[in-house]
């Protein structure tokens, strides 16, 4: 989203609802899948948002109304699982992992020794298919080229 200091916010939180629910119908995406930008760049992003000014909750709700968002599947598979990073060679290197983990994507994670490596291990996922979906946002920020998922 991007507003003048002149321009009218409300019509860009309207348009851009508009715009999310398309992309969610079109890709066959839920509204699970909207994340801000910070989500993946870490900036302060959108600001307006995140700072307050428009509740994160009111703006999806936005985009749910905007639009035929689909609902996600339900939960079938109540087991527990955990996605584990591939070894890190210093343990520097998984402390920025696991700061991204933590702070950025709000999970649990911790730090194991692998021998002379290291590597991430996150919270418990409920569900295969939410532990693929968190191995891949691994992926896709760029924190680990290698993921494994264990059952717990």
């Amino acid at each position: 989203m991007c507003v003048n200091g002149d321009g009218d916010y409300s019509k860009t939180l309207e348009n851009t609802s508009k715009l999310v629910a398309k992309i969610l119908k079109d890709e066959g995406l839920t509204i699970y899948d909207v994340v801000q930008h910070n989500y993946y760049s870490g900036k302060n992003c959108p600001r307006e948002i995140r700072a307050g000014n428009v509740a994160w909750n009111i703006f999806l709700q936005m985009v749910k109304n905007a639009g035929a968002v689909q609902q996600p599947k339900p939960v079938t598979d109540n087991n527990k699982y955990r996605v584990l990073t591939g070894t890190y060679s210093t343990i520097q290197a998984a402390e920025n992992v696991l700061d991204v983990l933590k702070h950025r994507f709000g999970w649990v994670a911790y730090i194991e020794p692998d021998g002379k490596l290291w590597r991430v291990k996150t919270g418990t996922f409920t569900g295969a298919e939410a532990a693929k979906v968190g191995a891949n946002k691994i992926k896709t920020a760029k924190l680990a080229q290698v993921t494994n998922i264990v059952a717990e």
